[in-house]
């Protein structure tokens, strides 16, 4: 299979969810041992299962969902878990694994290194595995579940799906996939799945596990820890977010830029990011220049960007921030300043202080 035959599972900005999907979300729940009104209640959504069957409430807005879902995951893991010997992966656990692979240099390393945090909680986070077969790759999510069902499915679900959003994430480019293969039976109405996690699913499959083009895993990882800790304020529960949403392809160059500075590693250059967007150097140069930009003009906004930042926020030296931003010279770095903001960086420096006591005032 080669990357031009699979299709983006695109991640649209939908901001709501019918009643009929969320009560089959709750009618899986009471079959879990769970209370459906109750869990409503929990996550503040004012109405009851039978209004949603009855269709007297008709729709849900993803923020709802989104706690509705964490009340109801944290029920289907115990209940998919009982008589496995492995207790549920809990939250803080995930988002410690989140934090270990943003420090990553690529995709390949980040689900590696996933793969053995998922290792050393021998057992509670499944086991992941990444393979490779000509121009495709494969991840795949082996869990030890101890009971069959709709609690088990959703859990895995939400698991590969999570995963497929976060790597995606993390190289600020969605990860192109076919559908998501889960081991189980369709225990829920594949619409309602459909509706809920906007992927499409097959069932029955060898594994959970879903394929992408190989040369995703070449991508560098360009978020911060500042940016996950955002993210996961909400994430992997809300399932269809808009802080999921991608960058166009000057963005993405620019977040690549960054994360090098970031990282004090030398910019790439037009050849090397072409490589990882699998285009030629000319189709790059081209795109670019259709959204009005270069690698050049990326490389200014980003130095100019990371000079606001470092003189508003950190006690860097002009010399020490002219090092990171790879002037050759603290006054080379001071005149670009000047031509970026039509402020000496001392200037800019002092009147963000000022700023600052006003605000604190």
């Amino acid at each position: 299979m080669t990357a031009s035959k699979h299709k983006t599972v695109a991640k649209p900005r939908l901001n709501r969810v019918s009643g009929s999907a969320v009560a089959s979300l709750l009618e899986a729940a009471q079959q879990a041992g769970g209370d459906a009104d109750a869990l409503l209640s929990q996550a503040q959504i004012r109405c009851t299962l039978r209004d949603l069957q009855s269709g007297r409430i008709k729709y849900l807005s993803r923020s709802n969902l989104s706690l509705l879902v964490q009340e109801c995951i944290q029920l289907f893991e115990l209940h998919a878990n009982e008589a496995s010997g492995h207790a549920p992966m809990v939250k803080d656990e995930f988002e410690l694994l989140c934090f270990c692979l943003i420090t990553c240099r690529n995709l390949d390393e980040a689900i590696h290194r996933a793969a053995r945090f998922c290792q050393m909680l021998e057992g509670k986070a499944g086991e992941l595995t990444l393979t490779y077969r000509g121009s495709t790759a494969r991840f795949t999510m082996r869990t030890f579940r101890g009971r069959a069902g709709a609690s088990s499915l959703i859990s895995d679900l939400l698991g590969l799906s999570s995963y497929h959003r976060l790597f995606s994430w993390l190289i600020g480019q969605t990860i192109e996939v076919e559908r998501l293969e889960l081991a189980a039976p369709d225990y829920l109405p594949a619409d309602a799945i459909h509706e809920l996690f906007h992927y499409p699913v097959s069932f029955a499959a060898e594994s959970n596990q879903f394929r992408f083009p190989s040369h995703f895993l070449k991508q560098p990882l360009v978020r911060s820890s500042e940016e996950l800790r955002e993210l996961l304020k909400r994430f992997p529960f809300d399932l269809v977010s808009n802080d999921l949403s991608f960058s166009g392809l000057h963005e993405t160059v620019y977040a690549i830029i960054k994360a090098n500075m970031l990282k004090q590693e030398p910019i790439p250059t037009v050849d090397q990011l072409a490589s990882l967007f699998n285009v030629s150097s000319a189709t790059l140069r081209r795109r670019l220049d259709e959204a009005g930009t270069s690698i050049s003009k990326a490389k200014e906004a980003c130095r100019a960007d990371w000079a606001r930042e470092l003189l508003t926020s950190s006690s860097l030296s002009i010399e020490d921030i002219s090092d990171k931003l790879q002037f050759s010279s603290a006054a080379t770095f001071r005149r670009a300043f000047k031509q970026w903001t039509g402020h000496a960086p001392s200037a800019f420096r002092d009147s963000a202080k000022v700023v600052a006591r006003m605000g604190d005032a």
